[in-house]
């Protein structure tokens, strides 16, 4: 049974669980359904950043590394 907890002192809500292979063979449908981020999103993801040529980026590998290979021109090396 998953842990409980309360949206309010009288309301318990069950926290769900999922099977720890529940997505599995889904990403490519994912990466292909999903849409791009705009041009303007990434332009000003680095100005905002202060990114400046050059440089190393670390991929945390938390999506499909979208924004990876958006930016990826402006690093030596991702």
């Amino acid at each position: 049974m998953a842990p409980t907890r309360c949206l309010s002192e009288n309301v318990p809500v069950q926290e769900p669980r999922f099977r720890a292979d529940f997505y599995f063979g889904t990403a490519a449908d994912y990466e292909q359904s999903r849409p791009a981020y705009p041009p303007a999103l990434i332009r000003d993801l680095l100005r905002r950043a202060r990114i400046s040529a050059g440089g190393r980026l670390l991929d945390l590998a938390c999506g499909t590394g979208q924004i990876a290979f958006a930016v990826a021109h402006d690093f030596d090396d991702v």
